[in-house]
């Protein structure tokens, strides 16, 4: 998706060098990758965030849901 790796904010697209790294990670992006992955893929922010929020909601991981709900009321 031509994105490199985020030095700005933590999330998901942080560089790291092995899994204990990896899992570090948050569940998902910050605005400015967010924004690039949208971008490329010609996508909506708010259908993506919207059905981030459902899936992480299913999948019962909390702060991941939360952070989408904040996305959508900041895209709103």
């Amino acid at each position: 998706f031509s994105i490199n790796h985020c030095r700005t904010y933590n999330c998901l697209m942080n560089g790291s060098n092995s899994d204990y790294e990896s899992d570090q990670n948050p569940l998902y992006l910050c605005p400015l990758c967010l924004a690039k992955l949208c971008w490329n893929l010609d996508m909506d922010p708010n259908v993506h965030s919207k059905r981030m929020k459902e899936f992480w909601y299913r999948e019962k991981i909390v702060d991941a849901s939360d952070f989408y709900s904040d996305c959508l009321k900041k895209l709103h």
